[in-house]
């Protein structure tokens, strides 16, 4: 098992000369990613308060980034395979730098749009090009897991470091978003200098430029697309028709544009390897459910903390994530890719158990550990599949298949969180109708009380609901009733229950990939 699975990878021999320059701007991008995305949601809270937006427009200026960024993604993957590394990424770093100094600019929400999604544009391919450069400085597959390792503590290092810097800046600033923006731009001309003058030797590119646009460009419409159909059905859900048959209608244009083309064939022929297939479908997988935003809530709605109370119940569970990395890492070396994987994924089936055995006595102390211990396994899981699908790629695609996963995940991270929050919201809904009907309420109270509870802003309901009798609110709605205590943790045990069958799919795809690369080895094996 200790044998590289991608004979094409270099050899230590091969090494290029700026390996270790590409594995320290690939950390700095990573870096420079989990500082945007913490910091965007703080901004949104700001720019919420000062210019009155509106949920719909809070939502869609969320998800400009990510539109734009998943419009050039395939791209940019392949512009990073056809014309080099340097030169991509020095292009992706003067978009990020650009959309950071409209962003420091703004002073209107139609211009801070601009600005979002010009930094989308960049942080989208600087993301896709960093991970094709680590990827692409791999010798071995153990080389691999531990650079992709090293990726991941860097990230998740960003989201232990970041929020108070982000929140200071929120509470200390007339206008958070224009000092964020200055932060990017300040960051993205450092690691535009780095690149410039340390990756000063000449990389290697393929003969002839890239081309086949058609298949790139409508295979980012149809990320973009796929990724903002959720947002776009709690906009309006009207658009979702529209929406859903634009979508289906690209996506049989771009199957049609790589049957019809050979050279698209070409850069998409690392593909037929089913193995690698199953493992990108694996990685994906780990999207499936937002459990990460539901713990949160859950600790902070059960137990009636303040917001930061829950931010230090759940410090732990974040360095949880950095550990998790960092173990894959030393123990894949000794170990093996497969094995060290296979054993996480056995563990992590029996995590969902602390979820789901869960009581109205369980203290907060037991939940924050369960969360904890999840997050250690999930983030070595991860990690784990993602080293196997990457060592399947020829050097020669990696940039291809790192924006591929890219937007696949996007994709699936979005529906994932549609579909989490539909199954907790009917949680709700289930168990209070069920406390709520027997009571003297009418039907539009019990609605009115149904909504504020999902939603978790009980003192709403208080606040803005006068019709309802008092008796109710200090028997029933109090953070402490038993009716809310049991809401909450029915809609816990239906997390359990989601994140199990998550984790049951990931661990056949894995399986599947596992068997797959067997069966072609010992057919290689046969073969003359």
């Amino acid at each position: 098992m200790d044998e590289p699975v991608n004979k094409r990878l270099p050899s230590a021999a091969q090494k290029p000369p700026w390996i270790s320059v590409a594995v320290i701007m690939a950390m700095g991008l990573a870096l420079l990613n989990a500082f945007i995305s913490e910091s965007t949601a703080l901004m949104l809270v700001d720019l919420r308060q000062q210019m009155d937006l509106s949920h719909a427009q809070a939502s869609l200026l969320r998800f400009a980034p990510a539109a734009a960024g998943l419009l050039i993604a395939p791209s940019a993957g392949a512009i990073t395979d056809g014309l080099g590394a340097k030169r991509s990424l020095s292009a992706s770093l003067i978009l990020f730098g650009l959309g950071g100094l409209l962003i420091a600019l703004s002073n209107t929400a139609s211009s801070l749009i601009v600005g979002l999604l010009v930094l989308g544009l960049g942080q989208m391919s600087a993301t896709v090009i960093g991970y094709a450069l680590l990827t692409k400085s791999a010798a071995t597959p153990k080389q691999l897991g531990l650079y992709l390792a090293a990726w991941t503590i860097v990230w998740n290092l960003g989201f232990l470091v970041f929020p108070p810097i982000t929140g200071m800046i929120l509470t200390q600033t007339v206008r958070s978003w224009n000092v964020i923006g200055q932060i990017v731009l300040a960051s993205s001309l450092c690691l535009f200098m780095g690149n410039t003058a340390l990756m000063s030797h000449t990389l290697n590119t393929n003969n002839g430029c890239t081309n086949g646009w058609d298949w790139m460009i409508s295979l980012g419409v149809v990320f973009s697309l796929s990724t903002a159909l959720p947002i776009l059905h709690g906009v309006d859900p009207k658009l979702t028709p529209v929406v859903l048959g634009v979508d289906l209608g690209i996506a049989a244009l771009l199957i049609w544009m790589i049957k019809r083309s050979p050279f698209n064939q070409q850069q998409l022929r690392f593909l037929a390897n089913p193995t690698l297939v199953l493992a990108m479908l694996a990685v994906a997988a780990t999207y499936c459910i937002d459990w990460n935003y539901y713990s949160e809530r859950f600790i902070t709605l059960r137990y009636g903390l303040h917001l930061d109370q829950t931010t230090g119940w759940l410090t732990p569970a974040n360095a949880m994530a950095v550990a998790g990395a960092s173990l894959f890492g030393l123990v894949s070396t000794n170990v093996g890719v497969l094995q060290s994987t296979a054993g996480a994924l056995l563990i992590w089936l029996l995590c969902p158990l602390a979820f789901i055995l869960t009581t109205p006595s369980t203290g907060v102390v037991w939940t924050a550990a369960s969360v904890a211990l999840f997050t250690l396994l999930e983030c070595y899981t991860y990690t784990g599949l993602e080293t196997l699908a990457a060592s399947h790629v020829p050097k020669a695609n990696l940039g291809t298949f790192s924006s591929l996963l890219v937007g696949l995940n996007t994709t699936v991270k979005s529906a994932g969180g549609a579909l989490t929050t539909a199954a907790m919201t009917n949680a709700y809904q289930i168990t209070l109708r069920d406390k709520l009907e027997p009571l003297p309420l009418s039907s539009d109270q019990t609605t009115s009380i149904i909504h504020w509870l999902s939603e978790g802003r009980f003192q709403l309901a208080l606040d803005h609901d006068t019709t309802i009798p008092g008796f109710i609110v200090n028997t029933h709605l109090l953070p402490t009733s038993p009716l809310r205590i049991g809401a909450l943790i029915r809609s816990w045990h239906v997390l359990g229950h989601l994140i199990q069958t998550q984790i049951v799919v990931i661990a056949l795809l894995f399986i599947a990939a596992v068997l797959q690369q067997r069966h072609h080895r010992g057919r290689a094996a046969v073969e003359p």
